[in-house]
């Protein structure tokens, strides 16, 4: 037997879900038009000059709009490339994944400015841009581009890719008002990113002359001594246990960590193979990296070692020691078992080892629970984005 949807009453069935009767759905091609971004090669963009954007800048600066362009080229440079303007939409067409694929913002700056190679340029007819930027980087649009995503080591989507993706559109007041609402909720994301770079620009400035023993704490004159960290920390190689079909949703419980920069894949409901014996320092041979965890979690990376403390010694203070350290090792030597082993770190006795660990742990509470008010933020838009450019929680206007 058929089932049937129910439709509450002002809304309609589309082919991308239920929506509000005035809204419509709308390819890309009928709301504007494609041009290409050309030129700027690295070797041209300045500290001052007109202002430019590359497609890297879409990924690693910049989330849903861009205003203040911080890179620049020449007048020569400016003539061979092509302008973007107030209101335009800048498309990725390069990426490592495909997940990376496609990503845009929306140009709100009223200056002029240029646009690199491997960026894709969408000029609305008459849609709010900041709206569309942000259609544009939900996951109905991204499930469309990642259909159209083209390559292995680097995925490109083009224009006439772009030109098939539908979305559903509210009426132009409507956009307007969702865009105002949403910005707002940027600019507060902003400021809290802001807070959290300041509070870690503090910790560093407070800690490097401190893990350097140039500071000394009250009641300590001991002189410190250069030790290796083969020495103070024993390498652990653990055995991914997850299997390919393990689920991750942030409302599981325990944390799952690979090798990466950030460490945190997700979370999951499975509480075997959980590791207790805490804390420990993971460091990822390919990156460096490295990440202090004194919480159980879960292990998926071959790649990610565990370093435990290998006698008495602050497994926290040697830690933060090892972040003062500035990491020059490519190849074959990144591998902690054949470089980082032999580095050094001063150490003080362990009295002081235990004190400074204390400071260090009131500041990271600090910094801890900024970065929780960011999440809450970020979740919080995320929620109220989701229903909003459904029609399901419609604005006042």
């Amino acid at each position: 037997m058929k089932q049937y949807k129910e439709i509450p009453a002002g809304y309609k069935d589309s082919p991308l879900g239920i929506i509000p009767e005035d809204w419509q759905v709308k390819k890309l091609d009928e709301l504007g038009v494609f041009l290409k971004g050309k030129g700027i090669p690295k070797d041209k963009i300045k500290s001052f000059g007109n202002p430019c954007l590359t497609y890297g800048d879409i990924y690693t600066k910049y989330n849903f709009v861009i205003k203040n362009i911080k890179s620049f080229i020449d007048d020569s440079a400016a003539l061979e490339s092509q302008k973007i303007e107030f209101g335009d939409i800048l498309f990725a067409g390069s990426g490592e994944t495909i997940e990376d694929i496609g990503k845009c913002v929306a140009y709100i700056d009223k200056e002029i400015a240029f646009a690199g190679g491997d960026i894709i340029i969408f000029k609305p007819y008459e849609s709010e841009s900041i709206t569309l930027s942000y259609l544009l980087n939900s996951s109905v649009s991204n499930k469309q581009k990642y259909k159209f995503g083209q390559g292995h080591s680097i995925v490109h989507i083009y224009p006439f890719h772009l030109k098939k993706i539908e979305i559903v559109l509210p009426t132009l007041p409507e956009q307007k008002k969702i865009a105002e609402i949403l910005f707002f909720w940027d600019k507060a994301i902003e400021k809290q990113e802001q807070l959290v770079e300041k509070l870690e620009r503090r910790k560093r400035a407070i800690m490097q002359p401190i893990m350097r023993g140039k500071i000394r704490l009250s009641g300590f004159a001991i002189k410190w001594g250069d030790t290796e960290l083969g020495d103070l920390l024993d390498y652990i190689q653990p055995t991914p246990y997850l299997v390919r079909d393990t689920l991750y949703d942030n409302k599981y419980p325990v944390p799952v960590l690979t090798a990466g920069k950030t460490f945190v894949l997700g979370y999951t409901n499975e509480i075997d193979g959980v590791f207790v014996d805490l804390p420990v320092i993971i460091f990822d041979d390919f990156t460096t990296a490295s990440k202090f965890v004194n919480f159980p979690f879960k292990a998926k990376s071959s790649a990610m070692k565990l370093l435990k403390a290998k006698k008495n010694v602050n497994i926290k203070f040697v830690y933060e020691a090892m972040q003062q350290i500035k990491y020059a090792i490519g190849g074959h030597e990144r591998h902690w078992i054949s470089k980082f082993s032999y580095i050094t770190i001063p150490l003080p006795g362990i009295e002081e080892q235990n004190k400074i660990a204390e400071i260090i742990s009131c500041i990271d509470t600090e910094i801890d629970l900024a970065r929780e008010i960011l999440g809450a933020f970020r979740s919080q838009k995320n929620c109220l984005m989701q229903k909003l450019l459904t029609g399901k929680t419609r604005v006042k206007l």
